[in-house]
């Protein structure tokens, strides 16, 4: 998790913002930028609207204007991709797409309002509205951000497992090959030539 990516912080941001929520959704979509946000995405645009590269609100202007979603496109750092992440109600549910562009590929969360939102807190008051937010944030992080940009930690190659030869290791037979475990295998070195025994001894 960020350093700065905390449930107090993205309570922080929504406060900041002050969002005229319109429901849960709202409340969903808004926090789940925040969390995208301080994990490096870079908010480019809301809906149709692109983002004033000074506007650092986690519900910029435009960030409203459907009725029945919310959608937010981000840049990041470590790629050149784009990527459109659009909530939507799905039933009692909030279903997120996370669309990486120009592959096309689809990742997708599916949250219950339920979990996060109390019922009886008005929309206006973001820091008691939501609730469990820890287990927001890792939703996000988990299943919608490292899938959209996966961590290198991930996809690196242990060193250990770099510098064994699998190859090396299915070859040898003790007693039928020459050459030892421990052998340093080159398929481009070029063998030794075999001496051939003088016939004057």
């Amino acid at each position: 998790m960020s350093a700065d990516l905390t449930a107090q912080s993205v309570l922080n941001d929504l406060d900041s913002a002050r969002p005229q929520l319109r429901t849960h959704l709202d409340a969903i979509a808004i926090s789940a930028n925040s969390v995208l946000r301080r994990l490096g995405f870079k908010c480019v645009a809301a809906g149709d609207q692109k983002i004033d590269a000074a506007d650092a609100s986690v519900a910029p202007a435009g960030w409203d204007q459907s009725h029945d979603s919310v959608s937010f496109t981000y840049t990041h750092s470590r790629t050149s991709n784009t990527y459109v992440v659009k909530f939507l109600e799905l039933g009692p549910k909030v279903l997120v797409h996370g669309i990486v562009l120009p592959e096309g590929i689809v990742h997708s969360l599916e949250l219950n309002p339920k979990d996060y939102i109390n019922d009886d807190v008005p929309l206006s008051e973001p820091q008691r509205l939501l609730r469990n937010v820890d287990d927001l944030v890792a939703r996000v992080r988990d299943s919608l951000a490292n899938k959209l940009v996966p961590p290198l930690a991930k996809a690196a190659v242990p060193p250990a497992a770099a510098q064994q030869s699998p190859l090396l290791e299915q070859q040898y037979r003790p007693g039928i090959d020459s050459r030892p475990p421990e052998y340093d295998y080159d398929p481009l070195r070029v063998p030794p030539v075999a001496r051939r025994p003088s016939p004057y001894g």
